[in-house]
Order: C-alpha cells, then sequence, then structure tokens
C-alpha cells in the first residue's frame, strides 16, 4: 500500500457505497421470512455480547422500554383514529 492507494481510498464514492450497502439490505429484508429474520436478530445479538458482554447495560434496557413503550402509545393513537 503506498500513498496513492490511500488517496485513491479517500477519494472514493463514500455517499454512493452508503447509498448501495443500505440498497442491499432493503433488499435482503424484503426477501427475508420472519423466521429467518428472528434468527438472524438473535446472531448479531450473540454477536454483540461477544464483543461487549455487558450489553445492554440498565441504562440502555430503559431507554429500548421507553422506545417501546413509545411505539406502543402511538399504535394505540393510529388505532384509535383509524376507526
Amino acid at each position: 500500500m503506498d500513498a496513492a492507494d490511500l488517496r485513491n481510498f479517500a477519494r472514493r464514492d463514500w455517499q454512493l457505497i452508503a447509498q448501495s450497502k443500505e440498497d442491499c439490505w432493503l433488499e435482503q429484508k424484503a426477501r427475508m421470512t420472519p423466521s429467518e429474520a428472528i434468527a438472524m436478530a438473535a446472531e448479531l445479538n450473540l454477536y454483540v455480547r461477544s464483543i461487549k458482554p455487558d450489553w445492554p447495560d440498565d441504562e440502555e434496557r430503559a431507554a429500548d422500554l421507553a422506545a417501546h413503550m413509545r411505539l406502543a402509545e402511538l399504535f394505540l393513537h393510529a388505532a384509535r383514529h383509524r376507526a
């Protein structure tokens, strides 16, 4: 690796790369069955715990619960206004 290699790397179209990754994930998720999605989530959970065994901590759990409760409120609000 030399200076030219580093310049070429730095000059990559990072926005295009990010969009390509996002498109790829969207396509993959659209093709997944619910059981495949659950299996992937379980694998990601195991991976994160392998590099951060204390995850999630109490603060992260509280934030996650708050987010889920807020989402549940939004669903209830939408259901009431849909009827």
